[in-house]
């Protein structure tokens, strides 16, 4: 794998009328567009945008929008999205009074979003998740939903996690957990890691992107392998 050279058009996407766009999470869309998945702040929502190239993108969509009366999703961010079979599953970061849980929707069209519950599927309850648990990242192999997913402070998670469930709903914590931690000797992460995207890497195994930050402030894009 070479080492990634910033692309001349940057900024590809984002403006003053679309406000603050983030944690975005791009996957095949179907019939040779692509689907970026994203958090709109302007809206707290989730939202997604399609691009033919990568780089021009249709303006964002909202996708699923907070439930203030749950207690547990003021806010939504986070989110990532899969197709399995003819349905769309996503699974999202709620945030409210300073915690973060993780949600489930589901979707005919893969636009239009609705909860298939009214509690978090993952709430924060180990020691290392601290009051938050969000940024999930959601592969189906082998009949299994494989989640992973950052935990530790609402401001900035601090650690990665695993998770497996039949129904993408249910999901049961491995025991290994957390997988995967900061290196302080490492500038690049030296403070804490946070939100991540797997991929399946065949001369590899898995490739893991993930955030390292050099303090709270200052975030960098990492990679690892498995």
């Amino acid at each position: 794998m070479k080492a990634f050279r910033k692309h001349e058009m940057n900024p590809i996407y984002g403006d003053p009328a679309t406000g603050t766009l983030f944690d975005v999470y791009v996957t095949a869309g179907g019939e040779g567009r692509l689907r970026m998945d994203l958090s709109w702040r302007k809206n707290n929502t989730a939202a997604v945008a399609f691009s033919d190239d990568g780089l021009r993108w249709t303006p964002p969509r909202a996708t699923l929008l907070p439930n203030p009366a749950s207690g547990w999703e003021e806010l939504i961010n986070r989110n990532c999205v899969l197709k399995t079979g003819d349905r769309w599953l996503m699974w999202y970061t709620g945030q409210a009074h300073g915690n973060s849980y993780i949600g489930v929707a589901e979707s005919d069209d893969g636009l239009r979003f609705r909860r298939l519950t009214d509690r978090p599927a993952l709430s924060p309850e180990a020691p290392w998740e601290g009051e938050s648990v969000m940024n999930p990242c959601v592969l189906f192999e082998n009949g299994k939903f494989r989640m992973w997913y950052s935990a530790g402070e609402t401001f900035e998670p601090n650690v990665l996690c695993y998770a497996e469930s039949d129904d993408g709903i249910h999901f049961t914590k491995s025991p290994l957990n957390p997988i995967l931690t900061n290196a302080p000797e490492n500038e690049y992460e030296r403070e804490r890691i946070g939100g991540c995207q797997v991929l399946p890497y065949p001369a590899l195994g898995y490739l893991l992107f993930y955030i390292g930050y050099r303090d709270i402030h200052i975030a960098c894009i990492c990679c690892a392998a498995s």
